[in-house]
């Protein structure tokens, strides 16, 4: 009789990257950046994007700041904040584009107060006064106005009315502090924090803008202190720490305006035994994953996790470098999500990303008859690639493109000549392997180079343009012609956008030099002078290891055409994610049998699926040994093997954490990505994975654990 059922839950962590489908940026194994504040030292609080993650506000003690992202990520005191005032969290508004930010004037018996600004603005303004006293803990947007929370001697709620610019008490009988609200579905739900857990309670935004009494929804017994809360759809996810001292995180349906399937997850404090704070959570737009920040009681340690979006996984990151004790507030940007997650804390007056973006360049430049002015790439707010790196698409929406931008004129009114007597202007770009100048090259177009090189073509011939990608044509690299555009400038010249995105396995290039190319020829201008040309010769193609895009434009009849050459840079990314595996693994077995293997569904073998632009390893470790909630027996993690993707062998896992890792995909040396697909398998490395298991002498139950695996590169 089989009587041992065993059980491998399969998560994974994906170093430098937050969630699966994610934006590219480079995966650093230390995935933290610094955007530094202006002089002095603030505790900042809390933090919002716009929705159009060009502006950020920061809030805190004494402290309101603007992050322009735009202007070299620069963060500005914002002037028209009182002395002595305290803002603790902030929002925005989608409807009358302003930020909100709500908290308490210390001074005397203390008032809670609220602020409004405009992006990019100098100063703020103080919105009418309370008539109350107390404190602003956390504030949620509804459709009309906002739901400000907070305590003075017992719970403080207020509603305030956008457009008539008047406030409302909101009753809450449990009378401790409020500490998060969230609006869902028209509705607000405020959490109380009582004297051994926490009590929700809701009122509709109908109610609110007259003021009234906020209904009791449930008493959530063991969570002590809750900190915040974020919607994701229809849930509301809310965090703290419970009764034991560990963080919590709690998510439930709430469109019904009561609490529905709810789902708790717990994560454990570190062995120290000092209470984990956990202060807040923001969601991406994808609403896959989230990040959760907070600090360890006493020891000084701040900590980022991740929850992803099947509530059942609750992981801290490996480490976190920036300057902050403790974390207090995160947002995550819009529209670029989920690439960039934005985190303050205590005495920065900055804020710690997880993706930078470098400054804006741009690069003018000319070449020989016909005559091509520049070519340059961009992003849709402008911002110059050319001699930088770019990101990989993520593939979810269409403002991920890059255009490839050439100024070219041919002709005048004295020859004869204008735009129409161009044929083709055909852009070739490809990752130079190191090699220099003449010595790099644009492959052949064949199979096996299509995460290599890309060719786009502009065909005048017929008088009518049309756009085209010549390769690949298998998906490496997508291609849009219907955003492509051509811009009249006058008879002789045109702008041209190439509207491109590559995917997510096209080859990682570093960035070329703008500035340190060789003098080339000169050009005669249309204006009767002479103006140089850096683009004009392949000599501009002299930085190693990154991609060189050569242009030309061609009169066929005339036999006549120009060039140019420059240099860009691709991201290095990596994406491991809950997509990457079919299922869990399971098997079942007597007690005291060896060399059972785990299956996937009714399969013996499983292939894991990833993407990588640059050499990389996998490895998989387990979070814990094998248990059951039935009996105090364990399968110890070390009658686990794996084999698969390039091992010579199936191991044995020497015990559990992240430092029995076994690699399963470049063990001895990292593995060089692939030149062609869109994905990789293990199979396509060396072989399809296999688990087995050695079922020792225990109790009858089902025993389960967790299989983390890592995607790492150099």
């Amino acid at each position: 009789m089989v009587g041992i059922l065993v059980m491998l839950m399969i998560t994974v962590s994906l170093v430098g990257v937050f969630n699966t489908g994610v934006k590219a940026f480079d995966t650093n194994p230390q995935p933290f950046g610094e955007i530094p504040g202006p002089a002095g030292t603030y505790d900042v609080y809390g933090v919002a994007w716009n929705d159009a993650g060009s502006y950020a506000m920061l809030v805190g003690d004494n402290y309101a700041a603007g992050l322009d992202w735009y202007d070299y990520q620069k963060i500005s005191n914002i002037s028209g904040l009182s002395a002595n005032t305290v803002l603790n969290d902030v929002v925005y508004d989608s409807f009358s584009g302003k930020f909100y930010a709500v908290g308490q004037d210390v001074s005397g018996t203390g008032v809670p107060v609220a602020y409004e600004w405009s992006p990019g603005s100098a100063s703020m303004t103080s919105l009418p006064g309370t008539g109350s006293s107390g404190q602003f803990f956390r504030v949620a947007m509804g459709e009309d106005g906002f739901m400000a929370v907070g305590a003075y001697e017992t719970s403080l709620a207020m509603y305030y009315n956008i457009t008539s610019a008047t406030w409302q008490s909101i009753t809450v009988g449990g009378g401790y502090e409020l500490r998060a609200v969230s609006y869902v579905n028209g509705s607000f739900f405020l959490f109380e924090s009582a004297s051994q857990g926490t009590d929700v309670y809701v009122i509709t935004e109908n109610e609110a803008k007259n003021g009234g009494t906020a209904s009791f929804v449930e008493s959530l017994p063991d969570l002590a202190g809750t900190y915040d809360s974020a919607t994701n759809g229809d849930d509301i996810t809310v965090v703290g720490f419970n009764n034991s001292g560990d963080g919590f995180v709690f998510t439930f349906y709430a469109a019904n305006g009561s609490i529905e399937f709810p789902l708790m997850v717990t994560t454990s404090s570190n062995q120290d035994g000092y209470t984990l704070y956990f202060k807040s959570i923001a969601w991406d737009l994808t609403g896959s994953w989230a990040v959760i920040v907070g600090y360890e009681d006493y020891s000084g340690s701040p900590v980022v996790y991740k929850y992803n979006d099947r509530g059942m996984y609750v992981a801290r990151l490996s480490s976190y470098d920036g300057s902050a004790t403790d974390l207090f507030g995160v947002a995550v940007r819009p529209p670029h999500s989920p690439s960039s997650a934005t985190i303050v804390g205590s005495g920065t007056g900055g804020v710690t990303t997880l993706s930078t973006t470098t400054a804006t360049q741009q690069v003018t430049a000319n070449t020989i008859y016909p005559h091509i002015n520049y070519i340059d790439i961009y992003d849709n707010s402008s911002n110059s690639y050319m001699n930088r790196q770019m990101n990989v698409d993520e593939g979810a929406a269409t403002d991920e493109f890059y255009y490839v931008e050439v100024d070219a004129y041919y002709g005048d009114a004295v020859s004869g000549l204008s735009w129409a007597d161009i044929d083709t202007v055909d852009v070739y770009a490809w990752y130079d392997g190191g090699n220099l100048g003449a010595s790099s090259v644009y492959g052949a177009e064949v199979a096996g180079n299509e995460n290599l090189q890309f060719h786009f073509q502009y065909d005048n011939s017929t008088g009518t343009p049309a756009w085209s990608i010549q390769y690949p044509v298998s998906g490496e690299v997508q291609f849009f012609p219907s955003v492509c555009s051509e811009q009249y400038v006058n008879d002789f010249e045109r702008i041209l956008q190439f509207a491109f995105a590559p995917q997510q396995q096209v080859h990682n290039g570093s960035a070329g030099q703008e500035g340190a190319n060789t003098a080339p020829d000169n050009r005669y201008s249309a204006t009767g002078t002479w103006v140089a040309e850096s683009q004009s010769t392949i000599n501009a193609l002299n930085d190693p290891y990154t991609w060189d895009m050569h242009v030309r434009v061609v009169d066929t009849t005339g036999s006549a055409f120009a060039d140019a050459y420059d240099e860009f840079g691709i991201y290095k990314f990596t994406d491991l994610g809950t997509w990457s595996i079919p299922g869990d693994l399971s098997a079942s077995a007597a007690p005291s049998t060896t060399g059972v293997i785990l299956q996937q569904g009714s399969n013996p073998t499983f292939d894991l699926t990833y993407r990588s632009n640059c050499e990389y390893q996998i490895r998989v470790y387990m979070d814990d040994n094998l248990r059951s909630g039935t009996t105090t027996d364990i399968i110890y993690a070390t009658a686990l093997t794996v084999f698969g993707g390039n091992m010579s062998k199936a191991l044995y896992f020497q015990g559990i954490g992240v430092t029995n890792a076994i690699y399963i995909v470049g063990n001895v040396t990292a593995v060089a990505p692939e030149s062609s697909g869109t994905s990789t398998t293990t199979s396509q490395v060396g072989a399809p994975l296999q688990w087995t298991v050695d079922i020792p002498a225990v109790d009858e139950a089902s025993y389960t654990a967790n299989a983390v695996y890592e995607i790492l590169h150099p």
